[in-house]
């Protein structure tokens, strides 16, 4: 449900934290494919923001943990 929201606001100016929130659920649901993926959408499907570099770091850590 939270990803289709994303989906159809990809421009607004929270939609990368709130991408960035749904990576640390997943990833705290030991959902660790799924959270790599939002991860990654976080840290390189949007303009440069403050949590690029860390969903970057995120994207490894959970792809090395599935």
């Amino acid at each position: 449900m939270v990803g289709a929201y994303l989906e159809s606001f990809p421009k607004e100016a929270d939609s990368a934290s709130v991408n960035y929130q749904l990576a640390d659920l997943l990833l705290e649901n030991k959902d660790f494919g799924e959270a790599a993926k939002q991860y990654e959408r976080t840290a390189y499907g949007y303009a440069p923001h403050p949590q690029s570099a860390a969903a970057g770091y995120a994207a490894i850590y959970a792809y090395a943990s599935s």
